[in-house]
């Protein structure tokens, strides 16, 4: 009977370690309209400014922040997780040619700015008042 049990405990343990926990849900979400006739992509940002980001953000892989011309993107969230960290520092998102993060060197990109559009929000209430819609152009 003590085998079963530790088999058992043993069982739960493995399954426990296989599952984890249980991830927080994507209840927010921002959408991005690109009304422009080139392609752009973006960056959702934690941080004080466009020198802290690396173009490894991305990974080489630009797909899945990548906007065609005249359409749009959604980018998720977990709405509490956003809500804590408003309160402490803006977030922020970085629309760029996706032309020039693929030919430009980040140093200069970093260094002369080259993006589209910054946008900064500093509270939760700032996100609601632009009905959780950036807008390039």
């Amino acid at each position: 009977m003590a085998k079963i049990i530790s088999n058992l405990f043993v069982g739960l343990v493995i399954l426990l370690i296989f599952c984890g926990c249980p991830e927080k849900p994507m209840d927010g979400k921002m959408m991005i309209e690109n009304n422009s006739n080139d392609t752009i992509i973006y960056g959702h940002f934690f941080t004080k400014d466009i020198g802290d980001i690396e173009r490894n953000y991305w990974g080489y892989n630009y797909s899945k922040y990548t906007i065609p011309p005249n359409s749009f993107a959604i980018n998720e969230f977990n709405a509490g997780s956003a809500k804590n960290v408003l309160a402490g520092k803006p977030t922020r998102y970085y629309l760029f040619n996706l032309d020039s993060i693929r030919t430009i060197p980040w140093e200069r990109i970093r260094d002369e700015r080259i993006i589209l559009k910054e946008v900064i929000f500093y509270s939760w209430e700032e996100m609601e008042a632009c009905n959780f819609t950036i807008t390039y152009p």
